[in-house]
This record gives structure tokens, sequence and C-alpha cells, in this order.
């Protein structure tokens, strides 16, 4: 791509996000000030509902079954103690960089150019 075309593009693009409609570019009366209804906490929010003041017996004791690790969990796997063999080794594709990941790619050099040029 060419740096105009570039700026052009560039250009365009403020012209459509930047371009504030006239109806927008003030406050409307109704949203300037706070409806009534809302300058106030209403009453039944004002004060804790009795019953979310204590918490439920059954909430206050931790069940016996949660208390204890179950066996199971007590110890570790054996399938999980070591590494498997295909896991212990880098393979051989990802030992080195694939010759097209080498070098940047002469139309992305172009484009990061244009956008320097552009942006100093």
């Amino acid at each position: 791509m060419m740096r105009s075309q570039f700026n052009y593009k560039i250009r365009t693009a403020n012209l459509c996000c930047c371009y504030i409609h006239s109806e927008h570019k003030s406050i409307r009366s109704e949203h300037k000030s706070v409806r009534p209804e809302y300058k106030s906490i209403r009453p039944e929010h004002k004060s804790i509902r009795s019953e979310h003041k204590s918490v439920r017996p059954e909430y206050k004791s931790i069940r016996p079954e949660y208390k204890s690790i179950r066996p199971e969990h007590k110890s570790i796997r054996p399938e999980h103690k070591s590494v498997r063999p295909e896991h212990k080794s880098i393979r051989s594709e990802h030992k080195f960089i694939r010759s097209e990941h080498k070098f940047i790619r002469s139309e992305r050099k172009f484009f990061l150019n244009d956008l320097l040029f552009t942006l100093v």
C-alpha cells in the first residue's frame, strides 16, 4: 500500500469516527437533573431485614463430611508421580525457527515504515 493511500484511509477514518452530530453536542434537559424519586433512599432499603441479621444455624458449623480429607485425596496417584516420556524432551519440529518466520515479510516492512512516517 502506498503512503498516500494509507494517509487517505486514516483521514477518512478520522472523519467518520470524530464527527459529532449536533443533537449529541449538548446534554438534553431531562438528563441535566436527578429525578426526585432517585434523590433519596427508599424506607424499605434503609434498614437490614431481620432475616438477614443472623446466620442460619445450618451454616454456622462445617458439615461432618467436609471436616476431613477423603482417603483417595490424601496421596498422589501413581500415574501423576512421574513425567510421561513424550513430554520429557522437546519435539524436533519445535527446536528450530521455521525459515518463513525468521524474517519480516516485505509487505509488512513497507507497512511498518509507512506507519512510522505518519506518526512522526
